[in-house]
């Protein structure tokens, strides 16, 4: 087989390489430090993206297409305009190489997997750290996947493991770091205002007229003698146990175990890749490792 084309910029080793939405163009990451924006017709490159410390690791496209992720060994992830090639977000977390990074379906948030054995969701909109999903028993991240739905995340280990993770619990996180502003009565036109006061006024007037009827039926049963049933009432009663408190999900008591749907092993294979089907078949790969008497003896 002869290439068709060779794209030249890079002065070292390409790490990572991903094909924006569109399909026209794609997007590499290399260990000069830089990332670069490519085009299928043009054997240079259309953007240098420049700013990490180290080698940039992974690269992937917002849905979108206008925006680009890269993570580095400096530990560090990036979004990119793909415009004016500037960094437009910073997300700091990580303690290793930061290995692999998925984008959500909706685009809103950002999944970053490192050497740490850590998933961390970032807002893109608030920059800030959604929660942070420790998996260090299975090692490294290598790979990480939304379903098509982005109601599941799928992550590849070292230690021969793949996670589910339930993204269901999001939507309160989101609320959480983007509270919604409540409108002020200024901002409110004067026809809004005047019902406003309108409407009050009634419920007021319908509040006093309530308690006027409360004081005349207190004042009846005053004269009235009491009945069996009030004595029974006035009697001692037995405690009753207090009814349960349902707790609506908020950040401190949705714990990482919630989170985590099901891990699955394999006998000696670490998985360096996973991915989703549209109709959310999860494949994975990774290189077949011969088991070591020890281990053999163990599995069997």
């Amino acid at each position: 087989m002869a290439n068709l084309v060779v794209y030249k910029g890079h002065n070292f080793p390409v790490w990572d390489c991903h094909f924006s939405p569109l399909g026209y163009y794609f997007a590499t990451a290399s260990h000069d430090r830089t990332a670069r924006l490519w085009s299928t017709d043009h054997p240079f490159s259309l953007r240098i993206f420049a700013g990490h410390l180290s080698d940039v690791d992974c690269v992937r496209f917002h849905p979108n297409s206008m925006y680009i992720a890269t993570g580095s060994s400096d530990k560090t992830v990036r979004l990119w305009d793909v415009n004016s090639a500037k960094s437009v977000r910073l997300f700091l977390g990580h303690r290793s190489t930061v290995s692999c990074l998925s984008f959500s379906p909706n685009g809103r948030v950002l999944a970053s997997g490192g050497h740490d054995g850590q998933i961390i969701l970032w807002d893109l909109e608030t920059s800030k750290k959604l929660k942070a999903l420790p998996c260090k028993q299975l090692g490294s991240v290598h790979s990480l996947d939304f379903s098509a739905d982005g109601e599941m995340l799928a992550s590849a280990h070292h230690n021969n493991g793949v996670c589910l993770w339930d993204m269901n619990h999001l939507t309160v996180l989101q609320n959480e770091a983007n509270p919604q502003a409540t409108t002020s009565p200024t901002a409110k036109s004067k026809k809004s205002a005047e019902q406003e006061k309108d409407k009050e006024k009634d419920n007021k007037d319908k509040e006093k007229e309530k308690e006027k009827e409360k004081d005349k039926e207190k004042d009846k049963d005053k004269q009235q003698p009491p009945s069996e049933e009030q004595q029974n009432d006035d009697a001692p009663q037995e405690p009753v146990a207090p009814e349960a408190v349902v707790v609506a999900p908020t950040r401190s008591n949705v714990d990482s175990k919630s989170w985590l749907l099901q891990t699955a092993f394999t006998k000696c294979t670490p998985v360096y890749n996973v991915t989703f089907t549209y109709r959310n078949l999860l494949l994975g790969c990774g290189p077949f490792v011969n088991p070591t008497p020890a281990k053999r003896d163990r599995q069997w």
